[in-house]
């Protein structure tokens, strides 16, 4: 199901603000996950148009930050329990600070988790309650196999019938990498699935129809059918194969009149549930 979002307003200015993005402070994590993990995340943060960004890397936070509106900085520290990663964006006129604080298993879990990170610390109209600061938390805490996820080896164990995305009645998995999505909108898609790098990437078969596009008016709606932009998804699953987690590649249509306007993609958290 393809996210449509309604627009006719214009966004403020880009690069209305300046940011200075300095190095994350490290603890006990390898190169390699360190490098993986803050250059996806220093990528994120250069996608931030409506902000001026300078990255100020291997810098760390000095007095000299007063020079940008925001400073970006954050911290990523491991342990035997987990890898703690924290996000602060912080205003030098008064002193305002979002903080994005979470733990993850895995540094696989905190590279498909970033980009809506980002997104969200740098949103001001986003409530970052939902992210609670804490410690690591003890081995206990992660025992569930419905909060635990990794990487997938096998296509064919994730046969049957998934649900739980809006939009989506639901998606029947067969084996081979093949499946088909029932949406609520009254049509179908065929999807195809393939394993990379331990992700499940599920990708539309061939081109959109009119009924993805169902809530905007028909001309507009056969002009984004003409784009041949199509849904995509990156996902886990849990240990006990019964929960897909990860996130969905979509296009944001906004339109005036007849015309579409723009059309771009939008990035959002979602899960499939094996009935």
């Amino acid at each position: 199901m393809l996210c449509i979002s309604i627009s006719v307003h214009s966004e403020p200015s880009q690069g209305a603000f300046s940011v200075g993005s300095y190095a994350l402070e490290v603890k006990n994590v390898s190169e390699q996950v360190n490098a993986a993990i803050t250059n996806a995340i220093f990528n994120f943060v250069k996608e931030q148009k409506k902000y001026k960004i300078f990255d100020l890397r291997p810098q760390k936070v000095n007095e000299s930050s007063g020079d940008f509106h925001y400073i970006f900085t954050g911290s990523i520290t491991g342990s035997d329990n987990g890898i703690k990663l924290e996000l602060i964006l912080q205003s030098t006129s008064d002193d305002t600070k979002r903080t994005i604080s979470k733990v993850y298993q895995n540094a696989n879990l905190i590279l498909l988790d970033s980009r809506i990170l980002v997104s969200d610390l740098f949103d001001l109209s986003v409530n970052l309650s939902s992210y609670k600061t804490g410690s690591l938390p003890e081995k206990k805490e992660l025992s569930s196999t419905e909060n635990e996820f990794e990487e997938i080896k096998n296509i064919d164990i994730l046969s049957g019938s998934w649900q739980g995305e809006e939009g989506i009645e639901r998606i029947e998995i067969m084996r081979g990498g093949r499946a088909v999505a029932v949406l609520s909108a009254g049509t179908s898609i065929f999807l195809q699935l393939k394993i990379s790098d331990g992700y499940l990437i599920i990708t539309q078969s061939g081109t959109p129809n009119l009924r993805q596009f169902g809530n905007l008016p028909d001309t507009v709606a056969k002009k984004a059918v003409e784009l041949g932009k199509t849904p995509a998804w990156k996902f886990l699953i849990s240990t006990n194969n019964k929960i897909l987690s990860g996130e969905k590649t979509d296009i944001n249509i906004e339109y005036s009149g007849d015309e579409i306007v723009s059309a771009k993609d939008v990035i959002k958290k979602v899960k499939w549930f094996k009935n």
